[in-house]
């Protein structure tokens, strides 16, 4: 309060959303598209494995 007795603005900051961070967005897409990669990586790794180790083998 200045010494008129009135408040005064010093500063205002205006932003349209807080939790919108471009490299924080970057990185979670990053981390899902990592984590849907080694599944689905995962996921064919072991069809094969099974494929081959568990087949009939041809007398």
């Amino acid at each position: 309060m200045l010494e008129d007795g009135h408040w005064k603005i010093r500063s205002i900051h205006i932003g349209t959303d807080f939790m919108d961070n471009p490299l924080l967005t970057e990185a979670k897409n990053a981390l899902i598209k990592g984590t849907l990669g080694g599944a689905a990586g995962g996921l064919l790794a072991g069809i094969l494995l099974g494929f081959f180790i568990f087949r009939k083998k041809k007398r």
